[in-house]
């Protein structure tokens, strides 16, 4: 995604390979909502690379934030939910939101 790869400035990036020339995406990414029992949700958002990763390595240190994920793929997540909806994003309270 473009937030990984400071050498694009939109889109996502991918490696070429095979007979057939095929693309091969060198990240993927994860968003999660959860509603809270309290009112609201939570929003979890990942990208990681295709690639081997350490089993050491914590899921948190993929954490990134949810417009990076918007920019890197070129269209809204969730755009249903608004901002201020989210009680937690990626585990840190959201000081925009309205309960």
């Amino acid at each position: 995604l473009s937030a990984i790869n400071s050498k694009r400035s939109s889109g996502i990036n991918a490696e070429y390979g095979g007979d057939n020339n095929v693309a091969v995406p060198t990240h993927f990414y994860k968003a999660m909502v959860a509603p809270s029992r309290s009112g609201g949700y939570h929003l979890e958002c990942y990208v990681m690379p295709n690639e081997e990763i350490r089993d050491d390595l914590p899921i948190s240190s993929f954490l990134v934030p949810k417009f990076s994920i918007e920019k890197g793929a070129g269209y809204f997540i969730f755009e249903f939910i608004a901002d201020s909806q989210y009680r937690t994003i990626n585990g840190r309270p959201n000081s925009d939101y309205i309960s």
